[in-house]
């Protein structure tokens, strides 16, 4: 659960939603972003072909290994 979920509406509003059926969790494998300088929305991915995760949401040290081999 989202900290800003809980912040903006309270735990007990949150809780009753879930009870409800209101509010839902949706588990996606990319999302879409806004990218400045001009990039305006992109879809990004989470994970690659392999089921690995992609150098901006995987390991330090993959991502490190990733940024320098070019």
């Amino acid at each position: 659960m989202s900290l800003t979920c809980w912040l903006a509406f309270g735990a007990r509003a949150v809780i009753d939603s879930l009870e409800a059926g209101d509010l839902r969790f949706v588990r996606l494998k990319g999302g879409i972003s806004y990218v400045g300088n001009g990039g305006g929305l992109q879809t990004f991915t989470m994970l690659e072909e392999n089921q690995r995760p992609t150098a901006c949401f995987a390991t330090d040290e993959d991502a490190i290994a990733w940024a320098l081999g070019g």
